[in-house]
């Protein structure tokens, strides 16, 4: 029974991360890929900023503000999936939560007592740690990136107007 519980919740996740994507795919966003050139920029050093000439800080800052949205979008895809999961897991407590405890039970107790032995409610926690866990390691750092584009685009400025 529990591999049906199992393929019904990866089946709803399925059906609904499918529409999600179409979402995504009508307003082009879809097309935002990582692009490995990006990895040489995120290192740079003091002396290699100040060597490169304007046009390759400018194609820099460029790619910096493709990752940024590429982070961006990996962040929004782990934060929908924490939504749902999260949602779906207050749907079945509602459900399943009577059945825990007597009157005098704090809800949270039976909220524990239900994730203990329904399977639906374990997987869906198990998603909802997943996506939690990626949504932190990606907290801020489309911001970061962003700001090293944004001091790309400054310093290819101030070389544009040394060089005359």
């Amino acid at each position: 029974m529990s591999g049906n519980i199992e393929s019904t919740v990866d089946d709803l996740w399925q059906q609904f991360e499918e529409a999600s994507q179409q979402y995504i795919a009508t307003l082009g966003l879809n097309k935002i890929k990582y692009n490995k050139e990006v990895d040489e920029y995120l290192t740079l050093t003091r002396e290699q900023l100040y060597s490169m000439p304007s046009t390759t800080l400018g194609e820099a800052a460029f790619l910096l503000a493709q990752y940024a949205a590429c982070l961006q979008k990996e962040f929004n895809e782990h934060q929908v999936k924490l939504n749902w999961a999260q949602h779906n897991m207050n749907v079945r407590y509602g459900k399943v939560c009577k059945n825990y405890g007597n009157q005098y039970t704090k809800f949270e107790e039976r909220k524990v007592m239900a994730l203990g032995e329904d399977r639906a409610l374990q997987l869906l926690n198990k998603m909802s740690l997943y996506a939690s866990s990626h949504i932190k390691n990606l907290d801020m750092m489309a911001n970061r990136v962003s700001v090293m584009q944004k001091t790309l685009s400054d310093l290819q400025y101030t070389k544009r107007r040394q060089d005359g």
